[in-house]
């Protein structure tokens, strides 16, 4: 079972599939004034309210997490007094040294990054990024390699990508891989689409064609597809009671996953 706090439902990107993690419209820049963490409330939550030893890991997201460093800073040091795994999703848009540096010293295990696209024309099309933005995303993975952390690479197909499944996912990978430093690469698709179960098996063909496959199927996920020992996965926004984390969005409301919205972390 996973904890994940949501410390905020602003983002600085308007991606095409944006699923809002149930939190309304999170389109573009908003001040989240009402989204404040107090530690003591934190704790008391934790401790009162959940066994903190179901948990595997402690994750944390957003909308964009990296717009709030101070709470990113305040829960990777609960996350650390629980001795727990901590993994940040954010898309590593917005370069801020404060919170690199504090991601190093706490020991964050893992940050997995929205990355639809190496190519900032096809990634802005998506995403709406401005340049500069897109320079961030390596700047950031560059500093974050140089110190261990491991960095798992989300791609949602959406509908700018369906017309051209095969060559996208056999470019994208190729590109992912000759960088080598993604510790996995994980292929989701929209459960919004129309089409959504058979563009999943139009993805399965492809990555079974290009990779060597296992095909287990886990979480809703098929996962451990091999390519040059990269781990690939391929998976759905899932609704329904398939996994147990649980949500907390400030000032301490518990949410459980996948019962009240979709998300595909």
């Amino acid at each position: 079972m996973n904890l994940k706090f949501l410390v905020c439902k602003s983002c600085n990107l308007k991606c095409n599939y944006c699923h809002n993690e149930f939190q309304g419209d999170t389109s573009g820049l908003t001040y989240d004034q009402q989204y404040s963490f107090v530690e003591n409330k934190i704790h008391s939550l934790i401790e009162k309210k959940l066994d903190i030893n179901k948990f595997d890991l402690f994750k944390i997201s957003g909308g964009e997490p990296f717009l709030r460093p101070k709470q990113i800073s305040l829960l990777l040091k609960i996350a650390n007094e629980y001795s727990k795994k901590k993994i940040i999703l954010s898309n590593l848009t917005i370069y801020n040294s404060m919170i690199l540096e504090t991601i190093i010293l706490m020991g964050v295990n893992e940050i997995r990054v929205n990355l639809p696209s190496f190519n900032y024309k096809e990634y802005s099309k998506i995403t709406g990024c401005s340049r500069s933005y897109f320079d961030n995303i390596f700047k950031n993975i560059s500093i974050l390699q140089k110190h261990n952390i491991n960095i798992r690479l989300n791609i949602v197909v959406s509908k700018p990508i369906e017309s051209s499944l095969y060559s996208y996912i056999k470019t994208y990978l190729e590109k992912a891989i000759s960088i080598n430093i993604f510790k996995e690469v994980r292929f989701i698709v929209d459960e919004r689409s129309k089409n959504k179960d058979v563009m999943l098996y139009e993805i399965f063909k492809i990555l079974s064609d290009i990779t060597s496959a296992i095909g287990e199927e886990r979480r809703g996920r098929i996962i451990d597809f091999k390519y040059n020992n990269t781990i690939i996965s391929l998976s759905h926004c899932v609704v329904g009671n398939k996994t147990s984390d649980i949500y907390i969005v400030p000032p301490g409301v518990i949410l459980k996953n996948y019962e009240m919205g979709k998300a595909y972390d």
